[in-house]
């Protein structure tokens, strides 16, 4: 492939926004779990699990945006994405407690990583940053 350093994506950044998509599926899958339960009168709280289940889906639509969004090299992306890993390492703790250790896991594994990564000298670079 021929054209400027700058048209590849570099590993790092490719494995960010794998990371991101994934989460954005994860949470759309447990949202709408959230949502089905409430429709089927299984949540504790209807009103709690409706909430829940739209927040779940806002964040999710919000890791795709930033996902899009770093694949277009956008530099602002990268604190939003931060900013937004940094938020859903307590959502990964309340899930654990809240007895879904299989979901909370893996949005603590993959939030801590993707800000670690984003904070990287090859994204940074990739980006224009500084």
């Amino acid at each position: 492939m021929t054209g400027s350093p700058r048209a590849v994506l570099p590993i790092t950044l490719k494995a960010v926004i794998a990371a991101l998509v994934l989460e954005a599926a994860g949470l759309v899958t447990y949202g709408s779990f959230t949502l089905t339960a409430a429709a089927d009168g299984q949540a504790f709280s209807y009103g709690a699990a409706i909430t829940e289940g739209v927040v779940w889906i806002v964040l999710a639509v919000l890791l795709g945006v930033f996902a899009w969004t770093l694949a277009k090299r956008k530099s602002w992306a990268r604190n939003a994405t931060i900013f937004l890993q940094l938020m859903l390492l307590p959502i990964g703790y309340f899930m654990i407690k809240g007895g879904h250790p299989g979901w909370g896991v893996p949005v603590l594994a993959l939030g801590l990583l993707s800000v670690l990564v984003l904070m990287s000298a090859p994204v940074r670079e990739a980006l224009g940053i500084e």
